[in-house]
């Protein structure tokens, strides 16, 4: 049982300290977008995200080595055998370095053609842009590297160390386009300073990999034997690497190609506000990947324990938020961005909220089904899933616009969580009786409260709104938290008041 405590003591430690490293980015997001949207212009922003988009897709050049890495550096503490561990890191470091390097010739060769062809730009901005791509082509290999210290680094579960240099990135990649934009609106220097304060976080990581673990100073040469377990896992995490962010992010690129990039800045700005909600999800998934590698063989009931708690705790956190997001759309964003944006994007904030929700709960059965070496299902599941998106995309893009976009994006997320948790069934042996009567009556009255909220003037909605916040919030309480987690919460919150 003190064990039990322990391990759950952890895990709650950690995904605090991820919900930190992810809270402090969003809060600059919030805060830094709006004048990044008023000084760059529609046009400039759009573009600014896509690069960010392309830059995020190609730095999966690693072909799921750092998550391999995670999971293979888990399993040797776990067995005790901390001596091979400088060797697969470095032989995992050049191989990523690498492919890296194939990613930015490869962007490096794309660049005229997704500026010329495929974005749909102005002639004002194709030189500009293109010298950004440019840039950016040349940081890969820099960012991929990243992600193997930082998958060293969650395998010794150094969460806080770990979030702390994400914080920092986080809110500099929106602080420092605020601070270049006092001097310059050319998009190429903005390019150009994020990419400097990339190269000063990868010193960051690896000063902080050395010290965690002092034998990682010695450069190893690359070790045949250990290339073989990294690829065997690592072939099909690539395929969910390079097909997943493509699913994803594919709307936009269509939306530019369809509509314009205009539009794309009335797609992408509600879906930067909901996709933040992803952030808990992650925190959750984040600790608990390498915990469930280190356990999947030693202690598989602490496994499928770990896999039910995580799920409940993502659909308890993330649902009130989505029920407010949605319910204060457009008066949101049109105090956020303005009413103009507000009256483009209300509806695809809402669509894309409800999605995020789906989204949310299936990175539970997603993180499991990796972390237990069967990243296999995940790959052939997306691959099957991208041509049918790709043309309900395109044909919903053609005939309802950005809402048709934010529509096939709601019912995608809605049957990838569905069909996750299908794929995952040996966890759910004998668990099929999880929600009893009184669960369901208590959430079947919440749902009729919130549907209220939709349909009532604003102030009666911040009311309502209050109520509803009040009754979920004592429901959870009594009747979906068990008397472990209530002692720990109790515990936690007197910890922090002494403290």
């Amino acid at each position: 049982m003190t064990e039990n405590k322990n391990n759950t003591s952890k895990i709650i430690k950690n995904t605090f300290y991820n919900l930190l490293g992810f809270f402090f980015p969003v809060i600059a997001a919030l805060v830094f977008i709006p004048t990044l949207l008023e000084k760059l212009g529609d046009e400039k922003f759009g573009l600014l995200n896509i690069i960010w988009i392309v830059v995020g897709y190609f730095s999966l050049f690693d072909f799921g080595v750092s998550r391999t890495l995670t999971k293979v550096i888990s399993e040797k503490l776990s067995l005790q055998e901390k001596n091979e561990i400088p060797e697969i890191f470095w032989t995992s470091f050049y191989l990523i370095l690498i492919f890296s390097v194939v990613g930015s010739i490869v962007l490096l060769l794309l660049t005229p053609t997704l500026v010329n062809d495929v974005l749909g730009l102005s002639d004002s901005i194709k030189q500009e842009s293109k010298i950004s791509f440019y840039i950016m082509a040349f940081s890969i290999p820099v960012i991929t590297t990243t992600a193997a210290f930082r998958g060293f680094l969650e395998a010794y579960q150094n969460f806080k160390i770990i979030n702390l240099l994400r914080i920092i990135w986080g809110v500099s990649t929106f602080l420092v386009p605020i601070i270049v934009l006092l001097y310059t609106s050319y998009l190429s220097y903005i390019v150009l300073a994020l990419v400097f304060l990339r190269l000063i976080m990868w010193l960051a990581h690896l000063f902080v990999c050395i010290r965690t673990e002092n034998r990682l100073k010695v450069f190893t040469k690359v070790n045949s034997q250990a290339i073989k377990p990294i690829f065997i896992l690592s072939g099909w995490i690539t395929v969910t690497n390079i097909i997943a962010p493509a699913i994803v992010y594919i709307d936009r690129f269509l939306i530019g190609a369809l509509i314009s990039a205009a539009a794309i800045t009335y797609f992408a700005t509600p879906f930067e506000i909901v996709s933040k909600l992803l952030l808990i999800p992650s925190a959750i998934v984040g600790v608990l990947y390498p915990v469930i590698a280190y356990n999947y063989r030693l202690d598989f009931e602490l496994v499928r324990r770990i896999f039910f708690k995580g799920a409940k705790y993502i659909f308890l956190i993330v649902v009130p938020l989505i029920v407010l997001m949605m319910v204060f759309a457009k008066t949101g964003l049109s105090i956020w961005v303005g009413q103009r944006i507000a009256d483009q994007s209300w509806l695809v904030l809402q669509l894309l909220a409800l999605g995020i929700f789906f989204n949310s709960l299936a990175q539970i059965p997603f993180t499991y089904l990796q972390a237990i070496g069967k990243p296999n299902i995940t790959g052939k599941l997306h691959m099957i899933e991208l041509p049918f998106y790709f043309i309900a995309m395109w044909f919903s893009i053609k005939l309802f616009g950005i809402n048709g976009a934010a529509a096939i994006w709601l019912l995608r997320s809605f049957l990838d969580c569905l069909l996750l948790f299908i794929l995952s069934k040996e966890i759910f042996s004998g668990q099929f009786s999880l929600i009893s009567k009184p669960k369901f009556a208590y959430g079947l009255f919440t749902l009729l409260v919130v549907v209220t909220l939709f349909f009532v003037p604003l102030i009666i909605k911040i009311l309502l709104s209050v109520f509803f916040l009040i009754i979920y919030f004592t429901i959870t309480w009594s009747t979906f938290l068990d008397t472990e987690e209530k002692s720990y919460l109790i515990a936690l919150i007197k910890s922090r008041s002494l403290s």
